[in-house]
C-alpha cells in the first residue's frame, strides 16, 4: 500500500508544473469557476452540498475557508471544507463533468465519498463502535493514568488535561493508546462531546510487553490508503503558527509546552528511516492550506538518519508553500532541536529561536489583491447573518443580541460601572446564558470575590431559575461548562498571560472573564498606567492568537453619583478602549428622583450599533430581565447627560 502511494506521489511531482494549468483550464474555461491562487493550492467556491450548521458552533471569520474547495497545485488532490469530501483530481474531474447542468443552475452537487471513488467504504457504525470500545482517558483513575504514562514514556511530558482535550482513548489493559482522526471543517468547532460523530479513523499505538517496542496500526472509514491528520480538529485558528510533526506523541508534546497548534503526519520511526521518504502524502496538502504560517519539525531519532530527515523536511516545506513554511534547524550537538519529545519544556524556545527558511527568505510577504478576497467579501455582503456570533440564547438578553449581533471568538470586551452597580452579578448571568444555552465553555477569573462565594451567592441561585428554561437535561451545576481560576494577584504581565495559556489548555475554554483589572494588577512600584497599557496590549494579542473571547472588568475613575459614566472616565481609558472590540458600561445612578439602571454599549466594533439595554433586577432570583417584557424595547428610559 505504501509503495503504491510513493509511486503515485512521485509521479504527480514530475507532472506538477503542468497540473495547475490543467486545473485552471478545466475549472475556469469549461465550468466557469473563479479560481484563486493560494500557498500550495488553488481554491474556488465549493460546488458540493454544504453540511448543516449546528446551533452549538462558533463561526470563525477567517478568509478563504468557509464554503471552499482546495485543490493542490502539484497533485490535483482536493478537499472540500463544507462536505468533508477529499480525493484525487481524476475523481473530482469526473464528478464535475457528470454534473455540469447542476453547476450551471447554481445548485449544489449531492455526492458521497463512496460515489466519488466508486468503491464501498467501510461501515461507519462499525468504526465508531470499535473506537468507543476503548475507554476515555478522562475516566481513568489516577493510578491508571500514571501506569499508562509509564508504559508509553510520557510521564511528566504530556499533562492529563492535554490528553483529555484531544479525546485520547486507551485499552482496558493500558497497553494500547488510541488517537482519533476527524473531519476538518475549516471554520466551525463543536463541543467536544460531539467530536466522535465526525471521526474518519483512528491510530492505535500498542506496547509489546515481551519486546517493549511500540507497534502502530490504524482503522479507516474510507479506504486503507486514506490517512487522517491527528490534531487538526483542535487547530482552529488559522493565524496561529501551526507545527507539523511526525507522530501523535510529538503533537501532544508541542500542544502541552507551547502556545502553538500542532498536527501530526501519521509516520512511524521505521518509516522515517526509509531512504524513499521524500514526500508529503497528497491528501494532507489541501487540509493545511488554510493556515497562514507552518513550522515543520520532523523528529530525528537517530543521528545517522539526520540528512534523510532534513531532506524530507525541506520537501514537505516546498509542498506546503515555501513563503509561509519554516523549518526547525537541527543541531546534532543540541538534542532538543531533534524532536519535541527531546525538547519538552524547551519546545517553545526551539520553535522561536531555531528556525530557518525552506528556500530563501521565509518572511517574504504575499500581498493580496481584490481577487483573493472577492469571494469572502461577496459572501459576507450577501449572507451577513452567517458571520454573526453565537446569540445569547435566552429572552433576558434578546436586546443585547440584537445590538451586538452575538458573541464572537477572538474579541476583547470591556465592562465598567460604579461600585455596587452589579457588574459581577450581571457577568454571572451573562456567562451562564452562554455556557448553558450555547455550549460556550467559560473560565471565571474572579480575583476579588472567591469562587466559592461567587457560586453560593450568585451563580447557583441564577442556575436554579435558568435551568427551567433550558432544553437540555441540566440537573446539576457540575454539568455546566464553567471553570474557576484561583484568586491571586500578579503584576507580572508575561506570567499572567502564560497562566491564561495553561488554563486554556486545561479547560479548552472559549470565554475568559477577568474580574477585575485593578485588583488583579494590585500594588506595584511600576507606573500603574504603563503596567496597565502593557497588560492590555498583551491581552489583546492573546485573544487574537488563541481565538478566545475575553471579558475584562475595569473600574471607572471618579464619578458623580447622579450622572451616567462616560467612556472617557474608564480608568486608564485611552489604550483600554482602543484595544477593545466592545465597551459596555453598567449604568446605575439616581436622577430626577428615579434610579436609572441599564447597560450602555458605547463601542461595538463588529456591528457598529451603540445604545442602551434596560435592566430590571429581581432580588429573589438575582437575575436581570427575567420577568416578562423586562427586556423589551419599550422599557428603555430617556437619559439626561450633563457635562462633568
Amino acid at each position: 500500500m505504501m509503495l503504491r502511494k510513493i509511486i503515485r506521489n512521485l509521479s504527480t511531482k514530475e507532472n506538477g508544473n503542468n497540473q495547475t494549468s490543467v486545473i485552471n483550464m478545466f475549472l475556469s474555461k469549461k465550468l466557469g469557476f473563479r479560481i484563486n491562487d493560494g500557498h500550495a493550492c488553488v481554491f474556488t467556491d465549493t460546488p458540493f452540498q454544504q453540511k448543516m450548521k449546528s446551533n452549538s458552533v462558533l463561526p470563525k471569520r477567517v478568509p478563504n475557508t468557509m464554503g471552499t474547495l482546495y485543490i493542490s497545485k502539484k497533485s490535483g488532490y482536493f478537499a472540500c471544507t463544507d462536505s468533508g469530501l477529499t480525493g484525487n483530481w481524476e475523481e473530482l474531474q469526473r464528478v464535475l463533468s457528470e454534473n455540469q447542468e447542476t453547476i450551471k443552475e447554481s445548485r449544489p452537487i449531492h455526492v458521497s465519498r463512496d460515489q466519488l471513488i466508486k468503491t464501498k467504504h467501510n461501515s461507519y457504525h462499525r468504526l465508531v463502535a470499535k473506537f468507543l470500545e476503548y475507554s476515555s482517558y478522562l475516566h481513568l483513575s489516577q493510578l491508571e493514568k500514571i501506569k499508562l504514562s509509564e508504559n508509553f514514556g510520557f510521564k511528566d511530558v504530556i499533562a492529563p488535561s492535554v490528553l483529555i482535550k484531544y479525546q485520547v482513548r486507551v485499552s482496558k489493559d493500558l497497553n494500547q493508546i488510541v488517537f482519533p482522526w476527524y473531519h476538518d471543517l475549516g471554520d466551525y468547532r463543536t463541543s467536544s462531546n460531539q467530536d466522535h460523530a465526525k471521526i474518519i479513523g483512528y491510530r492505535v499505538h500498542t506496547k509489546n510487553e515481551e519486546t517493549g517496542t511500540i507497534e502502530v496500526t490504524q482503522e479507516n472509514f474510507y479506504d486503507e490508503e486514506h490517512l487522517g491528520f491527528f490534531g487538526i480538529h483542535k487547530a482552529r485558528n488559522n493565524s496561529i503558527p501551526t507545527v507539523v510533526v511526525s507522530n501523535e506523541f510529538e503533537a501532544l508534546t508541542v500542544a502541552n509546552h507551547t502556545k502553538f497548534q500542532a498536527v501530526a503526519i501519521p509516520m512511524t520511526e521505521s518509516y522515517l528511516r526509509q531512504s524513499t521518504t521524500d514526500f508529503l502524502p497528497n491528501e494532507f496538502v489541501p487540509l493545511l492550506e488554510r493556515f497562514q504560517k507552518l513550522i515543520v519539525w520532523i523528529s530525528v531519532y537517530s543521528i545517522g538518519n539526520l540528512n534523510n530527515i532534513r531532506r524530507l523536511a525541506h520537501e514537505i516545506a516546498k509542498d506546503l508553500g515555501s513563503t509561509r513554511t519554516q523549518l526547525v534547524s537541527y543541531n546534532p550537538r543540541d538534542s532538543a532541536t531533534l524532536a519535541p519529545s527531546y525538547a519538552i519544556k524547551n519546545c517553545e524556545k526551539i520553535l522561536t529561536d531555531y528556525l530557518e527558511g525552506s528556500e530563501s527568505n521565509i518572511t517574504t510577504m504575499r500581498l493580496l489583491s481584490y481577487n483573493d478576497l472577492a469571494r469572502q467579501v461577496t459572501d459576507e455582503v450577501e449572507n451577513p447573518d452567517k458571520y454573526n456570533g453565537v446569540p445569547f440564547a435566552h429572552p433576558c438578553f434578546k436586546r443585547l443580541t440584537k445590538m451586538l449581533l452575538g458573541f464572537r471568538p477572538g474579541e476583547l470586551t470591556i465592562i465598567t460601572g460604579p461600585t455596587g452597580a452589579g457588574k459581577t452579578t450581571f457577568l454571572a448571568q451573562y456567562s451562564l446564558v452562554l455556557s448553558m444555552f450555547s455550549d460556550v465553555t467559560t473560565l471565571w477569573g474572579s480575583f476579588e470575590v472567591k469562587p466559592e462565594r461567587l457560586l453560593a451567592r450568585t451563580l447557583l441561585p441564577q442556575f436554579k431559575i435558568l435551568k427551567e428554561h433550558s432544553d437540555k437535561t441540566l440537573k446539576e451545576f457540575s454539568q455546566v461548562p464553567i471553570f474557576f481560576a484561583p484568586a491571586i494577584r500578579n503584576d507580572n504581565v508575561r506570567e499572567f498571560i502564560e497562566m491564561l495559556h495553561n488554563a486554556v489548555t486545561q479547560s479548552d475554554c472559549k470565554h475568559i472573564i477577568i474580574d477585575n483589572l485593578q485588583f488583579l494588577l494590585g500594588a506595584t512600584r511600576e507606573d500603574r498606567f504603563t503596567l496597565q497599557d502593557r497588560f492590555v496590549v498583551e491581552l489583546r494579542k492573546f485573544t487574537t492568537e488563541t481565538d478566545i473571547h475575553v471579558t475584562l472588568v475595569c473600574h471607572p475613575r471618579k464619578y458623580q453619583t447622579d450622572l451616567p459614566i462616560a467612556m472617557d472616565q474608564i480608568y486608564g481609558g485611552v489604550r483600554l478602549v482602543q484595544e477593545a472590540d466592545n465597551v459596555m458600561i453598567l449604568q446605575k445612578y439616581g436622577q430626577e428622583g428615579m434610579t436609572r439602571n441599564y447597560i450602555e454599549i458605547v463601542k461595538n466594533r463588529y456591528a457598529g450599533t451603540t445604545g442602551n439595554v434596560p435592566l430590571v433586577f429581581n432580588k429573589d432570583t438575582k437575575l436581570y430581565n427575567c420577568d416578562e417584557s423586562a427586556d423589551s424595547d419599550e422599557q428603555q428610559q430617556p437619559v439626561t447627560r450633563y457635562e462633568i
